[in-house]
């Protein structure tokens, strides 16, 4: 099983259209920061503590130390917020792949050459594994594309397109 750091937007996106509990079936080893809960809201994070609490996700914890250590991080993108810089740094430190849908955060991490992949790969990831079926992912991506604009829209109708075929 690969290590993978999830990033806010990524469970975001889940919970929106209630595929949290599908992600959490996936052959990964899933990690995430505090900051990247404190991003959530409070139902979304009493859910996620849930999980933590099932040794189905494991959350780094930033110290006051941690959190010099980040602004010293070596970033090219000086926009990356706090939460996406304890992201890449904590996948750093642990050898991780980094699921995020932000681009700024997914520019950064492939020029330094970590794998990163977004929402629409989890989708591929969600089939592959027989965890939802291509009818079930179809109408799940039409009611993320309502919710997330930023998606790529062109990318979405191909899969949805290739799923219902």
């Amino acid at each position: 099983m690969k290590l993978a750091i999830s990033d806010a937007n990524i469970f975001i996106d889940l919970f929106a259209i209630e595929l949290i509990e599908s992600f959490f079936q996936l052959n990964l080893i899933l990690h995430t920061t505090d900051l990247v809960i404190n991003e959530l809201d409070f139902v979304e994070q009493q859910i996620l503590k849930g999980y933590v609490e099932k040794g189905a996700l494991t959350v780094k914890k930033f110290d006051d130390a941690d959190l010099e250590k980040l602004k010293a991080t070596a970033i090219a993108s000086k926009k990356l917020s706090k939460p996406d810089v304890s992201v890449y740094a904590f996948a750093r430190a642990i050898d991780a792949m980094i699921l995020t849908s932000d681009r700024r955060l997914r520019k950064e991490a492939e020029i330094l050459g970590f794998e990163v992949h977004g929402v629409l790969w989890l989708f591929e990831q969600l089939i592959e594994q027989a965890i939802i079926t291509k009818a079930q992912a179809s109408v799940k991506m039409k009611e993320l594309m309502l919710v997330n604009t930023w998606l790529p829209k062109q990318e979405c109708v191909k899969r949805i397109e290739k799923w219902i075929k």
